[in-house]
C-alpha cells in the first residue's frame, strides 16, 4: 500500500510543484484549465469591452471666470470609468498568466518526476510579470515551455533569456524557430552556417540573420569559426537532432581545419532547447560539402544516423549514409558505435 502511494506521488510532483510555485507567486488558488468553466469567448469579450472604455474615458473640461475646471461630478464619473479600465486591464493579465500555466501544466502532466530544486523567486516574478502582456496563444505556448522546462530543472533559462523572449514578435519567433531547423551542435556550442549561398536555398537571407542578431539570439559576425584539429586517428562531431557529421583528418599528424559559422547565443541555446525540429538532411550534407571545400585534402566526412543522445553521448550507425567526399570503398558491415 505504501508503495503504490509513493508511486502515485512521484506521477503528480511536476504538477504539483508547478501548483505551488503559481500560489505563492500570484497568491491565489490555480485551477487547471479541464477543470475550469470558461467561456470561449471570454478573452475577446474583455478586449471590447476594455476598448470601449478607453474610448469613453474623456476628461470633461469646463471654462468659467475662475478659469479651467474639472467638473466634480464627471470626474467622479471618470474615476469610476478609469477604475473599470484598470480592473480590465488586470483581468487580461491575469487570463494571459492563466493561459501560460495551462500550456505548462499539460506538458508536466505527462512527466512522472522533477528536479526538488525549488525556483530562484526572482526568476518567478520576473516570469510573470513577463507572460502578464503575452496575448498571442503562440507566444503563450513558447513561454509555458520556458514555464514547463524550469520546473523540471531549475536554472534552464537564465533572466537574460526572460528579458529576449520579453522583447520578441510572434514574427521574430516563427523566424528564429525556421532558423533553428538549420542549427547544428558542436560540443556545447550550437551554430549555422555562415555561407550566405547555402543559407538562400533554405530561404534564409543575411537580413534574417541580422534580425535575430538584434533580437539577441544568434551572433551575425561572419568572421567567426571553429578551428578543430583533427587526424586519420580522432575525429570531431557536429550532429543535430537525428544526423551526424563525422569529420576526420586525412594523415596521421594533427591538421587544423576551418569551419566558418553563425553561432547561436546563449539565450539562443536556451530557447532552441524547447522547440520541436527534426534534422534537414539536405542541408547538412551542403554543410558538409562546404566544410569540405573548404579544407580540401585535409578532411573526409560521413553523414549517419543518431540512435540516441543523451545530453553526453552519441549512439549512431557506424555504416554512413553518405562520403564526402564520395568515395567507392566496399560497403561496410552495419554496426553501432558510440561518441
Amino acid at each position: 500500500m505504501g508503495e503504490a502511494l509513493e508511486v502515485a506521488k512521484a506521477l503528480v510532483e511536476p504538477t504539483m510543484k508547478l501548483l505551488d510555485m503559481v500560489g505563492g507567486a500570484i497568491g491565489t488558488v490555480y485551477e487547471p484549465r479541464h477543470k475550469r468553466k470558461m467561456a470561449d469567448a471570454t478573452a475577446y469579450e474583455i478586449n471590447v469591452i476594455g476598448e470601449a472604455m478607453r474610448k469613453a474615458a474623456d476628461m470633461p473640461i469646463v471654462y468659467d471666470q475662475n478659469g479651467v475646471a474639472i467638473n466634480s461630478e464627471d470626474f467622479n464619473r471618470l474615476m469610476q470609468r478609469a477604475g473599470t479600465r484598470l480592473v480590465l486591464q488586470e483581468t487580461i493579465k491575469q487570463h494571459n498568466i492563466e493561459s501560460v500555466i495551462d500550456n505548462a501544466y499539460e506538458l508536466l502532466e505527462k512527466e512522472e518526476q522533477c528536479s526538488e530544486e525549488p525556483i530562484d523567486q526572482g526568476w518567478v516574478n520576473r516570469f510573470f510579470d513577463s507572460v502578464a502582456d503575452v496575448s498571442d496563444e503562440d507566444l503563450q505556448q513558447l513561454w509555458g515551455k520556458v514555464l514547463a522546462g524550469e520546473i523540471k530543472q531549475p536554472k534552464s533559462y537564465s533572466l537574460r533569456t526572460l528579458e529576449t523572449l520579453k522583447n520578441l514578435s510572434k514574427h521574430e519567433a516563427e523566424l528564429f524557430e525556421k532558423v533553428a531547423t538549420l542549427a547544428t551542435r558542436m560540443h556545447s556550442n550550437l551554430f549555422l552556417t555562415c555561407e550566405t549561398e547555402i543559407l538562400r536555398r533554405y530561404e534564409i537571407s543575411y537580413d534574417a540573420i541580422l534580425c535575430l542578431d538584434e533580437c539577441g539570439l544568434i551572433n551575425s559576425d561572419g568572421m567567426v569559426s571553429y578551428n578543430p584539429k583533427i587526424s586519420i586517428n580522432d575525429s570531431v562531431a557536429i550532429f543535430s537532432k537525428s544526423k551526424l557529421l563525422l569529420l576526420k583528418g586525412t594523415s596521421e599528424r594533427p591538421t587544423k581545419i576551418s569551419i566558418g559559422i553563425f553561432g547561436l547565443t546563449q539565450a539562443g541555446k536556451e530557447l532552441y532547447s524547447i522547440l520541436e525540429c527534426d534534422s534537414n538532411e539536405s542541408y547538412l550534407c551542403d554543410f558538409a560539402e562546404e566544410i569540405e571545400k573548404n579544407n580540401k585534402g585535409n578532411v573526409s566526412i560521413t553523414l549517419h544516423q543518431i540512435h540516441t543522445y543523451d545530453g553526453e553521448n552519441i549512439r549512431y550507425n557506424t555504416l554512413a549514409l553518405r562520403e564526402f567526399p564520395p568515395r567507392k570503398d566496399e560497403e561496410k558491415e552495419q554496426s553501432n558505435d558510440q561518441l
